[in-house]
């Protein structure tokens, strides 16, 4: 049986862009990172499982060790993206920079990568339902395709919770100087 298209409309304009967007994708970021983007964007139950830190042992681990935190989040997973922000502008420097302090994690950095885990470990369907997917989604695929798996990632979302970040850091960073880049909600 032959199938009829006639009485069926094909947004040509939108399968073009899909495929430039998807050959742009592969340009910059590899078959690895389309075959996870086709796995994670067709999949509503796929579930990432990584080694993530709870917030309390984020915070032991920087207090027992002395690391510093680098917190990626939603406005650094665009500009891994190649996407500009409200509050910076996309920058390939930027963007190479993030990709090294990325590419050179280990258990023996100097530093706590902490991602926001409650969101990188939602299932697709849970992030769709709160219309979080359009950022999350993505993020997800850029974990599974360049982040290291056999390290721990600290709980980025303790910046989120000011009550525990602000009686916590006068303990970590006592007699220290610091740098704290914050907006307003935080």
């Amino acid at each position: 049986m032959l199938l009829d298209i006639s009485k069926k409309k094909i947004n040509f304009e939108r399968i073009f862009k899909s495929f430039k967007k998807n050959l742009i994708d592969y340009r910059k970021f590899g078959l690895k990172f389309l075959f996870f983007k086709f796995i994670l964007k067709y999949s509503d139950l796929y579930r990432i499982r990584g080694n993530f830190l709870s917030l309390k042992e984020t915070w032991d681990l920087v207090i027992n060790t002395n690391k510093s935190i680098i917190r990626l989040g939603d406005g650094e997973m665009l500009l891994l993206r190649g996407k500009s922000i409200i509050y910076q502008n996309y920058s390939y420097r930027l963007e190479q920079g993030l990709k090294k302090i990325i590419k050179n994690y280990d258990k023996n950095s100097p530093y706590l990568l902490c991602l926001p885990v409650d969101f990188i470990q939602a299932s697709n369907k849970k992030l769709k339902e709160s219309d979080r997917d359009r950022i999350w989604l993505n993020s997800k695929i850029f974990y599974m395709t360049f982040f290291p798996k056999k390290v721990s990632y600290g709980n980025a979302l303790i910046f989120r919770l000011m009550n525990y970040f602000s009686i916590n850091l006068k303990d970590i960073y006592e007699n220290k100087n610091i740098i704290f880049v914050a907006n307003e909600e935080s």
